[in-house]
């Protein structure tokens, strides 16, 4: 099927396009700072506009566990709509790694250095655990059952511009070949250029990084862009993504107060009568 032939994917390369040219006009921004903050809020505007509807991305993030660990500040972070941020001031929020289904880091450019950056960044935060679910709520199907597996953290980067793919998929094979697979991005998308990500053997559709897995440098159809392969990828990703409830009482750090003073259930006062 040529491009012509299918909506959706015009509609997604005219958003490539967009991209393109209003990554293009935040040059104007003479700060760095304006300027790559600018340029994450593209993509969060893309993501937020593309993923399914039970889950929600949120920009400017930082994921904490049970345990105290934290991430660094991500880019982007993909959650369970449920999620109640533990803080969110508008334009950062801190939120419980329960509730997270992936994270992405945007670059204006990418290189090797910048690659071994986020990877390290991905694998923190991939590598935090998820242990506070609610159980014993009486037999309710949401609640997490005895062999529940969280769902895993997706990660991937997103960058506008990146030194040649082929040297790129050099250095991020080398990465991940010195460390848990488990633990490595999924997927990272080259605007303009394609993207590389993992596939089994016998599949055609990239699926996480994990053993058994090859990484491939897949380049977009002609005249196409990487915009339509990531908004199919970003909804197979987290079609399947839910969680039991969130048990927030795991996170406090010390018990809610003392009881000051207690009534007993009293009975009714005509029980005691004589008739």
């Amino acid at each position: 099927m040529h491009m012509s032939d299918n909506l959706l994917e015009q509609i997604l390369h005219s958003v490539a396009r967009r991209m393109k040219e209003d990554f293009e006009a935040t040059r104007a921004f003479q700060h760095k700072g304006g300027m790559g903050t600018s340029r994450e809020g593209i993509f969060h505007t893309f993501a937020a506009s593309h993923l399914p509807g039970h889950v929600e991305a949120l920009h400017n993030a930082e994921i904490i566990s049970v345990n105290g660990q934290r991430s660094a500040q991500c880019d982007t972070v993909i959650c369970d709509r449920s999620t109640p941020p533990l803080l969110d001031s508008g334009g950062y929020a801190v939120v419980p790694n329960e509730c997270v289904y992936g994270l992405v880091e945007v670059k204006s450019s990418l290189d090797g250095d910048g690659l071994r950056q986020d990877c390290e960044k991905i694998r923190k935060a991939k590598s935090l655990p998820k242990v506070a679910y609610q159980k014993n709520l009486g037999g309710q199907r949401r609640q997490a059952p005895d062999d529940f597996k969280p769902f895993p953290t997706v990660g991937m980067i997103f960058a506008f511009n990146s030194i040649d793919p082929e040297s790129l998929g050099t250095h991020f094979a080398e990465w991940c070949s010195e460390h848990d697979r488990s633990q490595c991005p999924d997927a990272i998308w080259l605007l303009g250029k394609g993207y590389l990500g993992w596939l089994s053997p016998d599949e055609e559709a990239l699926c996480p990084s994990k053993p058994g897995t090859n990484l491939h440098l897949v380049n977009p159809v002609p005249d196409g862009d990487i915009i339509y392969p990531l908004a199919m990828y970003m909804n197979v990703a987290f079609a399947t993504a839910w969680m039991p409830p969130f048990d927030l009482m795991a996170y406090a750090s010390s018990e809610l107060g003392d009881s000051r003073k207690c009534w007993t259930e009293m009975a009714d006062a005509g029980d005691d009568e004589v008739p």
